[in-house]
């Protein structure tokens, strides 16, 4: 398959998925799940009716009175689980309804997916538009729920886990996010094939290890009764290994990492030193650490792998993807520092003889899977780089192969007739420089083209105007006004080379250069040096004389359709020539 071919393929399928992701959130907005359960009505279960009071909640603050009333809202007003606020300062009254305003935000990211179809559907495939604009959009619907569900967490966390019906009552969101996240990995592996793959993994173990430190046990036990699964076995098999649920056990209450996590900022923010007690153990302080570093590091490490699945492969001029080692070495590091603070968190528990929940075995499982995947990542860059340099040289080969079996139109000179203006017919003679001619101009005058001239001649002097006339002949030849036209056709032909300037090209040179003739390296002086016949390529390297240049002749094959337009024929073939014996 060519490369439009799959360019092509790839837009329509980025079309595709990209609909069917904003149709997936606008139905989210339709969905009778928004309060499964807390509203008897299914009718009131779609969040759509809900935005009226959430603009009301989320812009009280700052209008002091509802900006819409009226029976409607009155009959829809704000969840009792959507009523979490904060303020913005410990010192400021100004209540923030977070939840709110993330709704909104929600709602307005929906409505930008809609126009967002515009530019994914005609944008150009070569500069991977349509990707970029479906990324963006997916991107900032799926960040957005993210926080919301942070939040929705952070307000309702205490410190026993929390009752089923905080996990249900956003189950329309969670569809709708879990869809657009499946349609963002399918667009992610499409795009950038295994590399693609890769960071989907990695970015589903961070999402694990951020499940772990949250309620991972609370939205086990709730699936698992919903599917009507006994989790009797399990929880006696905790027990044998004297493990239970959340993060770790304390007088026979699970606590999770997340309410720590929330406690100890809740503290900081209010000015309160609870992560570094006075009277308790070293190790039960260091666990307080270990717990705080490894919500930041879990909340940091999510964040950049999401990044890694919008971001798309970096090409060299060629087409072949750039490897980068220094993002797999710092995906390695941030992993090993993340395993590390769980390590010493699960030491410390040993250490206070507390039961170890079994949420934290399963971070480190997820974080060391992550650092295996890593690893090889690191390890296998030096074959992926020699294999980047095997694809380039191969397609420089195939580019070879296509410019010598190409037609001699393509590689060699087309024709060496040039274009010449007649002089008008004025009393002060006419000045003519000569920039251009062809190796044949330095051939002897044959009979043939002393008659040849003779008749352009006669020809020109019986169509003088006052508009110059173009003439086409073999040789470059001016010709004079004052020229009889019954004048011998050599004495004709040497009165013009008498009278023509001697060419003379007093620029750099090196191996390459004396390979032209004087009028070729007049020209790619003015092409490449001057840069005066035309703009050249983006990121089209210099040419230096005297180095190796082979970079600077390949990107004249790549830009071959641009050049062809730009270069005389026999330039490019001397090009074309010199390059395939010294590459």
């Amino acid at each position: 398959m060519s490369t439009d071919i799959t360019k092509k393929t790839n837009k329509t399928a980025v079309i595709v998925t990209y609909v069917i992701a904003v149709l997936l959130l606008v139905a989210g907005w339709f969905i009778p799940l928004f309060g499964f359960e807390f509203f008897e009505d299914v009718n009131a279960q779609m969040m759509f009716w809900y935005i009226p009071a959430v603009l009301n909640a989320a812009l009280m603050p700052f209008t002091g009175s509802p900006l819409i009333s009226g029976a409607f809202v009155d009959e829809h007003p704000l969840p009792e689980f959507l009523s979490y606020s904060n303020t913005v300062l410990p010192e400021d009254a100004t209540q923030i309804q977070m939840l709110a305003i993330l709704m909104l935000v929600y709602a307005v990211v929906t409505v930008l997916a809609l126009v967002m179809i515009i530019p994914v559907c005609l944008g150009k495939k070569d500069k991977n538009t349509s990707i970029i604009c479906a990324y963006v959009g997916e991107g900032a619907a799926l960040f957005t729920a993210g926080l919301y569900f942070f939040f929705f967490a952070y307000y309702n966390c205490v410190l026993v886990p929390v009752s089923s019906w905080l996990v249900y009552c956003n189950l329309n969101l969670v569809a709708v996010s879990t869809a657009v996240l499946v349609i963002l990995f399918i667009q992610s592996i499409m795009q950038k094939k295994s590399l693609g793959t890769v960071k989907m993994f990695l970015f589903l173990f961070s999402l694990f290890v951020i499940i772990c430190l949250f309620e991972f046990d609370a939205l086990m036990s709730y699936v698992a009764a919903k599917f009507g699964i006994s989790l009797e076995g399990w929880y006696n098999a905790l027990d044998s290994i004297k493990s239970g649920a959340g993060f770790y056990v304390a007088a026979d209450v699970p606590v999770t990492a997340f309410v720590l996590f929330r406690v100890m900022v809740a503290g900081l923010v209010q000015g309160e030193n609870l992560i570094w007690l006075e009277g308790a153990t070293v190790a039960a302080n260091i666990l307080n650490v270990a717990v705080l570093a490894l919500g930041i590091l879990a909340i940091i490490n999510i964040i950049i792998d999401f990044c890694g699945i919008m971001s798309g492969n970096k090409h060299d001029q060629t087409g072949i993807i750039l490897v980068n080692k220094g993002s797999k070495v710092f995906s390695l590091i941030r992993y090993i520092i993340t395993l590390v603070v769980a390590v010493v968190a699960l030491v410390c528990l040993f250490i206070e003889n507390v039961s170890v929940g079994f949420n934290l075995y399963f971070i480190i499982l997820w974080l060391l899977i992550a650092v295996i995947i890593s690893a090889v990542r690191v390890g296998t860059t030096g074959a992926l780089k020699v294999k980047a340099r095997e694809q380039h040289d191969e397609r420089l080969r195939l580019r070879d192969e296509t410019m010598s079996s190409a037609s001699e139109e393509q590689t060699e000179l087309v024709s060496d007739r040039v274009v010449y203006a007649a002089p008008a017919v004025a009393e002060q003679p006419a000045e003519e420089v000569v920039e251009e001619t062809t190796a044949e101009a330095e051939q002897p005058v044959t009979e043939e083209v002393a008659e040849e001239t003779v008749e352009e001649t006669e020809k020109t002097e019986e169509s003088v105007s006052d508009e110059p006339e173009q003439l086409t002949m073999d040789v470059p030849v001016a010709e004079s006004d004052e020229t009889p036209a019954d004048e011998p056709a050599a004495q004709v032909y040497h009165a013009v080379i008498n009278k023509a300037p001697a060419l003379v090209y007093d620029g750099p040179t090196d191996e390459f250069i004396d390979t032209l003739t004087v009028e070729q390296k007049i020209e790619f002086s003015k092409v490449f040096f001057e840069k005066s016949q035309g703009k050249l390529p983006a990121g089209m390297p210099e040419y230096e004389v005297g180095e190796n240049n082979k970079e600077f002749f390949s990107e004249i094959f790549i830009h071959l359709g641009k050049f062809r337009s730009t270069l005389s024929s026999g330039l490019l073939r001397n090009i074309y020539l010199y390059f395939r014996n010294n590459r």
